[in-house]
Formats: C-alpha cells, sequence, structure tokens
C-alpha cells in the first residue's frame, strides 16, 4: 500500500482534534478549498530548496472543476460544485419526466458569478476581468481547482518560469494581472429534500451539457428506465463510464451514463429512439488535436434514488 499522502494526514488530524464539530456543510467546503490550497502549496518552490517539482508543478498548473453530491440517509441529497460541470435531478410525476437543475455554472454567462467576480477585484480592473466571455481573456470556468496561473502573486509566477526554463517568449504571467487571486475554489454549496417523485441524480462535466440539454438527458435516461433497459425498473444504484464502454458495449448500452455520452455524441435528443452510430464513430476516432474542437471530456454517473 502507499503511504498516506501528508496534507491529508493533516486535515484528518486538524479535523478530529475539532473540541466542537461543525455543521457538515462547512465542513465539505472547507475540505475543498483546502484540497485546493494544498495543491498549490505543494507544488511552490521553496527557499534554499535544490529545485522545483516538476510534477507537482504540472499538477498545479492543470485545472479541474467539479460536482460533489453526498446522499444523507433517508432523504437529505447535500451538492457541492465549484466550475462548470452540473447536477441534475430526474423527477418523474404522473408519468411525466422533469429535470430540476441543481447547480449554476460559473461561467461568465452567470450574471451572479460575474458580479461576485466584479466585487473581488477594483473597479479599475472591470474591463479586462472578463474578455470573450473567459477570465483574463483566457479561463472559461471563473472558479477551478489547481489552474495556479490565475493564483499565485506575479513574483512566485515568474519564479516558477525561470526554474521551468520556459522560453523567453512566453510570459508566465497573465495579461492585466494586479490583483490575483482572479480565481478560487470555493464551492456553491446546497441541500435538496429528496422526495417521492425524485428518481435519480446525473452529474456530468461541461462536455456532457454542451450537447445534450438537461431537460433530454432526463427524458432519455427516464425512458431507459420506463422500458425496464438494464433490468432497472426501480430500486438504488449507479453507473458510471469511459470511451470503450462507448464504443464496444454502446450499442445495447453498458450503463444509464453510457447512454447519455453515446447520446452526446451522437446527437441524439428527446424523442430520438438512437443516436447517430457515425457520428459516435467520427468523434471518437478523430485524432486528439482535432477532436478538441469539436467536443470536451465527457464524466458522467448517474445514481438511482429510488
Amino acid at each position: 500500500s502507499q503511504p498516506p499522502v501528508p496534507q491529508l494526514s493533516a486535515f484528518t488530524s486538524e479535523t478530529l482534534s475539532m473540541s466542537e464539530p461543525e455543521p457538515l456543510g462547512h465542513r465539505l467546503r472547507e475540505a475543498m478549498q483546502r484540497l485546493d490550497t494544498d495543491i498549490g502549496e505543494a507544488a511552490q518552490p521553496r527557499p534554499g530548496a535544490a529545485g522545483l517539482n516538476r510534477a507537482l508543478l504540472r499538477v498545479a498548473l492543470s485545472g479541474c472543476v467539479g460536482t460533489v453530491a453526498l446522499l444523507e440517509p433517508p432523504d437529505r441529497l447535500h451538492v457541492l460544485h465549484v466550475g462548470d460541470c452540473a447536477a441534475v435531478l430526474g423527477r418523474c410525476h404522473d408519468q411525466l419526466w422533469y429535470a430540476h437543475k441543481l447547480t449554476e455554472e460559473h461561467r461568465a454567462d452567470n450574471p451572479a458569478e460575474l458580479e461576485r467576480l466584479m466585487r473581488s477585484h477594483p473597479v479599475s480592473e472591470r474591463d479586462f476581468l472578463v474578455r470573450y466571455d473567459r477570465l483574463l481573456g483566457e479561463l472559461m470556468p471563473l472558479r477551478a481547482f489547481g489552474d495556479i496561473r490565475y493564483k499565485w502573486s506575479a513574483d512566485l509566477l515568474r519564479t516558477a518560469g525561470r526554474l521551468l526554463q520556459l522560453p523567453a517568449t512566453y510570459n508566465p504571467v497573465p495579461q492585466y494581472y494586479y490583483t490575483p487571486p482572479y480565481l478560487t475554489a470555493e464551492p456553491d454549496f446546497a441541500t435538496q429534500q429528496i422526495t417521492g417523485d425524485d428518481r435519480f441524480l446525473i452529474l456530468a462535466s461541461d462536455g456532457l451539457w454542451d450537447h445534450l440539454p438537461p431537460e433530454d438527458a432526463v427524458a432519455i435516461v427516464g425512458a431507459a428506465i420506463d422500458s425496464g433497459a438494464f433490468g432497472i425498473g426501480g430500486g438504488g444504484g449507479s453507473s458510471g463510464s469511459d470511451a470503450e464502454e462507448v464504443t464496444e458495449s454502446g450499442r445495447s448500452g453498458a450503463n444509464l451514463a453510457t447512454l447519455l455520452v453515446r447520446a452526446a455524441l451522437g446527437g441524439q435528443k428527446r424523442g430520438d429512439s438512437e443516436p447517430s452510430e457515425a457520428m459516435i464513430t467520427q468523434l471518437l476516432s478523430a485524432p486528439a488535436n482535432v477532436a478538441r474542437y469539436y467536443r470536451d471530456d465527457i464524466t458522467v454517473a448517474v445514481l438511482l434514488l429510488h
């Protein structure tokens, strides 16, 4: 077995040593923010150190978004959200399926999120905080884990750039970088009471929602449940999907998550019986440097609630 991650051990010890337990929502939010802090701190060049940990820095320079759901029996669903993934409840009432979105994307097209960003920086920066619907003209999500290029001080970014021996033509500091951090991993938190109408929960990255609206996703999963596909007609469980399942097992559908990935790639909408096999094959067989212009990475999980 691998040794425990030092940051995780420290966080666990601190949590267990608390004299008074904190509310669940506070602990969950704190854990996600602590994760992001530890990612950044572990990658920082240390005074007197022999050099830079390139592997850790690569992790910190990359970024990801995330949505986490915690089901607290018997009927409380807690959702934490950073970035532009989404959580959607599938509801069935009077034999009709409805989508109930539990999250809002942290992007520039979200007025509340844009206003939060504007309030965090001087008025003098408002004209260039978001350009082309991107943070500082570069990053689409306005909240994310990692992506320390929008969090560290300019001096620390330059130091990292020198240690990485970046080309002289590349500036590690983004343009208009005056009052960092510009990016945060502070999650939104919400608690949803689960009712008898709430049948399943979809957690998915923006790669799915770019091609498949929540209403269509719920309708497709709902139709599969109604038809008894995959032996599902009720009860609990969960499913996930990867590319191999989509291509090799996809024609019959390996599970509900695979069904949604195929629907997104194959242009399937509500009411369509099947996605386009030709579209799926074309998108999945395209080289990575070409495919990125047509689809984003897609991660999907479907949790059955009843």
